[in-house]
């Protein structure tokens, strides 16, 4: 048999190998940390979102001390809420959060409009930090009277 035919399903099967291996990883980031149970409990619905006023990328968040998702979160404030959504690589198992205006209200905000951070409790009681220009966004609309601020 010549080894030659045996490279394609070589490759095919490292890559579904990874594919696997990352998937239950991203899974159990996303059960154990907290996302899913809060995106549950707060789903992004684009109808009741309103327009788009402004986003920002590469944020980090961390749920309490276990789970971090660093630099790989879109920040995207709507009219009527923020969505909070992984990378590419990261949305399986991670639908969208979406957080509404008496949601962040009680949160703390620190730093810059650069690069500050924004922590609230989730449902969980647990701690909730986002950090980059996300958080700067966070702040204004949960600081703002109307719904563009």
């Amino acid at each position: 048999m010549d080894p030659g035919i045996l490279v394609p399903f070589i490759i095919a099967g490292a890559i579904l190998f990874f594919a696997t291996i990352w998937s239950l990883i991203i899974l159990l980031i996303a059960k154990l940390g907290g996302w899913r149970k809060v995106a549950a409990a707060k789903p992004f619905n684009e109808m009741n979102a309103g327009a788009l006023v402004e986003s920002a990328r590469r944020n980090s968040v961390t749920f309490g001390f276990t789970t971090s998702y660093s630099g790989v979160i879109t920040v995207s404030v709507f009219e009527n809420g923020v969505r909070l959504r992984p990378a590419l690589l990261f949305r399986p198992f991670h639908p969208p959060i979406f957080l509404e205006r008496d949601d962040l209200k009680k949160g703390k905000f620190g730093g810059n409009e650069s690069m500050g951070f924004y922590s609230f409790n989730n449902l969980e009681g647990k701690m909730v930090t986002i950090a980059g220009k996300g958080a700067a966004l966070m702040h204004r609309f949960a600081e703002s009277r109307n719904a563009y601020f």
